[in-house]
């Protein structure tokens, strides 16, 4: 394909990389990285672009001419945020994730049934950017879908109403919402066990590229990309499934969230077990927005609250230490830790971050009887043979050692009482480039590529 420049810019960095796109001989020429400009993205792109075009540093964007093709992802904003609405708890969450998998968006609360007035108002409070509303199957449940879409008539939202519910209610529930900012796509579970994601993903893909790209300076990149921008999770997803094989998950830990990827089976079939809810895919992602190490540091040291009890006591660093440590980094989200005790305090923050991220994205496992005898209930994906995972993000990427990730999966797999069904031996890779958004950017146009060049900077084992 030739040569391309990939730019990927996050909520802490802006990392970008000339490349040789030529197959399995494909190579990185030449990268760099610049601190997000958070209130103009366009600013820290166009430093990139001189940078890597090496053209004078005083050149205006606008008149800028790369002379390759240009690709750009971002999550300068964390990702949408997407409080989910169904019928059944357990399929709302996971079809809600699903939805949301690969398309840049987060799922920030979720609510089963009918909604209650306080729970509009937290909804009104919370200000999502999305409202997914689902529920029902083709010609099944209407009344719960027909309750909450009168909810939210009512409702003082701003977001947008994603419904990908029962396709029997979707003139009924045009008429209830036409007052809101409505998009209507095809029912997300269209029969019992039976999903249809991709629709749903799609319409979250466009409200991206109007919240996201549309605003911050980002417009101004747009002319310059050979295709759409894209949201960095979707990059990153091409990419984990552009790489392919089997029994593995990559970390992707930024300063706003903490994403998780895992290529795997969802469920083993192990004799004397069964599998309640959904069976999760082989490539699953998913994004915790209050898992950060800058934007998202306050929410994550009160989130790991007592993980980091029990480090700062080994480690003998002082709770108030930490405190302050915390604050200057959700303050200056382009700081970087120190060696002595800032860095101690921003590794266990790392370490809070990636236990926690392990631990909801890990299915569990408990014993029940039934009239047939003792069973195995397993909910959600099975992780334990799990050959390696991939670590990437800012800090994951400068970190040396693969120690506080095993650390943080031990202490993970042990509080759990063995309920999680977490990566028993994994071997650590680590994306010491910081490269693999940068990569994911063109996993899509040239996956042979992108996944030669991911296998042989993470070092990945043949066989995958």
């Amino acid at each position: 394909m030739g040569r391309v420049l990939s730019v990927d810019i996050g909520s802490t960095w802006t990392k970008a990389a000339v490349l040789e796109l030529a197959g399995d001989a494909s190579s990185v020429i030449e990268q760099a990285e610049v601190p997000t400009t958070q209130e103009d993205l366009s600013c820290g792109f166009a430093m990139l672009l001189r940078r890597l075009l090496h053209i004078p540093e005083d050149a205006p964007l606008e008149r800028i001419r790369p002379g390759i093709p240009v690709y750009v992802s971002s999550s300068a904003k964390g990702g949408l945020s997407i409080a989910a609405i169904g019928v059944v708890p357990e399929l709302t969450v996971s079809v809600a994730r699903l939805a949301a998998a690969s398309a840049g968006g987060r799922i920030t609360a979720h609510y089963a049934y009918g909604l209650s007035s306080a729970q509009v108002l937290e909804l009104e409070a919370a200000h999502p950017d999305i409202v997914l509303l689902c529920g029902g199957t083709d010609g099944g449940n209407e009344s719960y879908v027909l309750r909450n879409a009168r909810a939210l008539a009512s409702s003082s939202l701003e977001a947008v109403i994603l419904y990908a519910g029962n396709a029997a209610l979707a003139d009924q529930v045009r008429s209830l919402l036409g007052g809101k900012r409505l998009v209507v796509t095809e029912n997300a579970m269209p029969g019992v066990g039976v999903l249809n994601i991709e629709p749903a993903r799609a319409a979250i893909r466009t409200v991206f590229l109007e919240r996201i790209v549309g605003g911050r300076g980002l417009e101004k990149v747009r002319g310059l990309c050979a295709a759409e921008p894209k949201p960095t999770p979707l990059a990153v997803y091409e990419l984990v499934q552009a790489v392919g094989g089997g029994d593995w998950l990559l970390i992707d830990m930024g300063g706003a969230t903490t994403d998780v990827y895992s290529h795997c089976p969802a469920f083993r079939g192990e004799e004397g077990t069964v599998l309640r809810g959904l069976e999760e895919p082989v490539l699953m992602r998913t994004v915790e927005g209050d898992l950060g190490m800058r934007v998202s540091a306050e929410a994550a040291a009160e989130i790991g609250r007592g993980y980091i009890r029990r480090r700062l006591a080994e480690e003998n660093v002082p709770a108030d230490c930490f405190a302050s440590w915390v604050k200057r980094a959700a303050a200056t989200p382009t700081v970087l830790s120190c060696s002595g005790e800032e860095g101690v305090c921003d590794g266990i923050l790392a370490e809070a971050c990636l236990y926690h991220a392990l631990m909801r994205h890990a299915g569990t496992v408990e014993e029940t009887w039934t009239p047939g005898g003792k069973v195995r209930v397993q909910r959600g994906k099975d992780l334990r043979l799990v050959r390696w995972i991939a670590a990437s993000g800012g800090w994951l990427a400068r970190c040396a050692s693969p120690a506080p990730l095993l650390r943080a999966l031990a202490a993970a797999r042990g509080d759990s009482g063995g309920r999680s069904l977490l990566p028993a031996a994994p071997s650590i890779l680590a994306d010491s480039r910081h490269i693999v958004p940068v990569l994911g950017n063109v996993a899509a146009i040239h996956p042979q590529g992108a996944a030669a060049l991911a296998e042989r900077i993470l070092e990945i084992p043949d066989g995958g």
